[in-house]
């Protein structure tokens, strides 16, 4: 069975967050900051419902975890990134 990768949490160290309970897992910055999902198939998996679909994850063009991600720099994704940096920065 593939489950979860330990090498996917150095690639995606900075929102990957995994739920023993739930083998799942989640972007903490679009959990924490994202109002709701962004309007693709499946765009909640990683901020309510968990992502557990180990068996695409190897799917270089189509990979979940890189597609969250998105390139776009307004992403929905870029702006929780954003807001985390912004909170862990106040002062």
């Amino acid at each position: 069975m593939l489950g979860i990768q330990p090498s996917w949490f150095k690639s995606h160290k900075d929102w990957l967050e995994y739920s023993p309970s739930m083998d799942a897992i989640y972007c903490l910055p679009c959990y924490l900051f994202s109002k709701k999902p962004i309007g693709h198939p499946r765009s909640n998996a990683f901020i309510s419902t968990g992502f557990n679909n180990w068996k695409n994850v190897k799917d270089r063009m189509n990979c979940p975890l890189i597609r969250h991600v998105r390139k776009k720099p307004n992403s929905s994704h870029k702006i929780a990134v954003k807001c985390c940096e912004n909170l862990k920065n106040y002062s």
